[in-house]
C-alpha cells in the first residue's frame, strides 16, 4: 500500500514539474496605478501599479489602458527566466515613449540581471495601415516600430485586396528596416458571346470587326467566341462594344480576384 502511495506521489511531482517548466513569470510595473492590463488581446488583470502573471513561455501582444492616458502597446518575449515590463502610461498630448520587446530570461527581482541588448526593428509599405504580424502574433500596423533582440523574426504583412507579404529576417547587432511591397490583386473582365447566343446563331464565334474599349482604350481583339479579355485594379470601369454605328456601354465596380462575363448584350455576371 505505501509503494502505491509513493509512485502516486512521484507522478503528481513529476507532473507539476512539467506543468511549472512550461510556464515563467511575467511582471509588469506600471506608474500609475489602476491600468487594465490586456495580454493578446484578453483582459489579465489591474496594474496596482504593479501585476505578476505566470504564463506560458511565448510572445504575446501586450497593453496597458487607462482613461486620461496613452496606451502603451508592446509585444513582449517571456523565456524560460520570464520577463519584466516597464509600463510608463503618459497623458494625452504628451509625446509617447517608443514600444519596446523585452528581451527572454530577464526576470529576477534580487538582484537584477543586466538584459540583452535590442535593436530597432522597422516594418513600412506601400499601404499605409497594413496588418503586420511577427511570430504569428499581431502587433500593430504599418508604419510599425518596435526593439527587439538578437533572433529570428517571420514578418507577414496583410492589407485588403493585396497579395500578402511574407519572409523571415534576423536581427544581428544591428536594426533592420523592412519595406514590404504589397502588389494589388487584380480583378479579371471577359467579353464573349452568351452560350444562347451562339446556340442561335454559331456563325457569331467568326464574328470579327467588334471594337472592345476599356476606360477608353481600345483592347486586341481574340479569335474565338471571346471577343476581347484582360485584367484591370479594383474599382470602377467602363466597358464599350463598338460595331460599325452600333455602341453599347456599361459600366462596374470590380472586386480584387474576380472575374466579370459581359456579353453583347451587355449584362454583366460574376
Amino acid at each position: 500500500m505505501k509503494r502505491a502511495v509513493v509512485v502516486v506521489t512521484t507522478l503528481l511531482f513529476v507532473a507539476a514539474l512539467a506543468w511549472t517548466q512550461s510556464r515563467a513569470p511575467l511582471q509588469i510595473v506600471c506608474n500609475v496605478s489602476g491600468a487594465q492590463v490586456f495580454l493578446s488581446g484578453q483582459l489579465v488583470g489591474s496594474a496596482s501599479p504593479n501585476l505578476t502573471l505566470n504564463i506560458k513561455i511565448g510572445t504575446y501582444p501586450l497593453k496597458v489602458v487607462k482613461m486620461g492616458y496613452n496606451d502603451f502597446d508592446t509585444v513582449v518575449v517571456v523565456g524560460a527566466g520570464g520577463a519584466l515590463v516597464q509600463a510608463n502610461l503618459v497623458p494625452r498630448g504628451q509625446a509617447m515613449a517608443p514600444n519596446t520587446l523585452p528581451a527572454p530570461n530577464t526576470f529576477q527581482i534580487q538582484p537584477q540581471p543586466i538584459q540583452p541588448a535590442t535593436y530597432s526593428l522597422s516594418v513600412s509599405s506601400n499601404v499605409n495601415g497594413a496588418q503586420v504580424t511577427i511570430n504569428g502574433n499581431t502587433v500593430g500596423t504599418t508604419p510599425f516600430s518596435a526593439q527587439v533582440p538578437n533572433g529570428s523574426y517571420n514578418i507577414d504583412v496583410q492589407a485588403d485586396g493585396y497579395s500578402d507579404f511574407q519572409n523571415t529576417y534576423v536581427v544581428n547587432n544591428g536594426p533592420l528596416a523592412i519595406d514590404a511591397s504589397l502588389q494589388l490583386v487584380q480583378a479579371s473582365w471577359i467579353v464573349k458571346f452568351s452560350d444562347q447566343a451562339l446556340g442561335r446563331n454559331p456563325q457569331l464565334a467568326q464574328m470579327r470587326g467588334i471594337r472592345i474599349f476599356v476606360d477608353g482604350m481600345q483592347q486586341p481583339e481574340v479569335p474565338g467566341p471571346t471577343i476581347a479579355q484582360g485584367q484591370f485594379a479594383p474599382g470602377q470601369h467602363s466597358i464599350r462594344m463598338v460595331l460599325g454605328a452600333f455602341a453599347l456601354e456599361t459600366q462596374l465596380v470590380a472586386q480584387a480576384g474576380r472575374t466579370y462575363f459581359i456579353e453583347p448584350a451587355l449584362t454583366v455576371r460574376e
